[in-house]
């Protein structure tokens, strides 16, 4: 359902922004609670659970910066997860050495989520920008980004250096 919110968000009324929103924020508070709970994890809710986040989060993001509540820029620093996210999942599918499944939710991540929940919320409350809020969330989410990168990285390099040890061994055959 978080995922219709957010998919649906741009289109509502502005009056349903903030319980929308809410509702998205607590939703996936419970989800992710419940699902460690009772161990109820599955590959379909891990690929889906970040999905839904991220399509929530840039719906908001887009229609609060279409609103001027929030510039270019603030919209580039929270969303700086996402887009590296976004971009890496493009990688991994194009790529033999990186898949998109090897980028699973990190605490980086959940902790950039949460951020820009809580400033996202600050903003729709307010109807208008919220400087500080929007560097320190923005903050969070460029952590995220450099953790989900380095993550990455490290998974390519290391097929990487497998396939080219495989290969070798395989000549020597």
């Amino acid at each position: 359902l978080r995922l219709v919110a957010g998919l649906a968000f741009p289109f509502v009324h502005e009056f349903f922004w903030l319980p929308l929103l809410a509702y998205a924020a607590v939703s996936d508070l419970i989800d992710g609670w419940l699902s460690r709970r009772w161990n109820g994890t599955s590959t379909f809710g891990q690929l889906l659970d970040p999905v839904a986040d991220k399509v929530c989060v840039l719906a908001v993001l887009w229609s609060v910066w279409q609103r001027e509540w929030l510039s270019l820029g603030g919209l580039c620093w929270l969303g700086a997860r996402d887009l590296t996210v976004m971009g890496l999942t493009i990688f991994a599918a194009m790529s033999t050495r990186l898949m998109a499944q090897d980028l699973k939710p990190r605490w980086s991540g959940k902790a950039a989520t949460a951020a820009q929940f809580v400033v996202l919320l600050v903003i729709v409350y307010q109807k208008e920008t919220f400087t500080e809020g929007i560097r320190s969330g923005g903050a969070v989410s460029a952590v995220a980004a450099i953790d989900y990168t380095i993550t990455a990285w490290r998974i390519w390099s290391h097929r990487q250096t497998t396939e080219f040890d495989d290969e070798r061994v395989a000549n020597t055959e």
